[in-house]
């Protein structure tokens, strides 16, 4: 049902339906995979309260999902400052 990522989370004996955030479409799953990230660092962050308990009422695993969002960010603007 979502390519790459549904095979990977099946390898590994996880649900990827338990980590999709609401409201994104199914579509946008096609073509996802699972990747190794470089290791966390922990941090000390202020964040405004709606957008916190936006994440937190998204469940376990909001601080990554959190992470995603920031990567993705930084992974667009890297993109749009070389052209791409």
């Amino acid at each position: 049902m979502f390519g790459g990522l549904d095979k990977a989370m099946e390898a590994s004996g996880r649900n990827c339906e338990d980590n999709r955030p609401h409201g994104v479409p199914d579509d946008w799953y096609k073509d996802a995979a699972l990747m190794r990230w470089p290791p966390k660092e922990q941090i000390s962050i202020r964040i405004d309260e709606d957008i916190l308990k936006f994440f937190r009422n998204q469940g376990k695993g909001y601080q990554t999902k959190i992470n995603a969002v920031l990567r993705a960010f930084m992974d667009a603007s890297s993109a749009s400052s070389t052209g791409s």
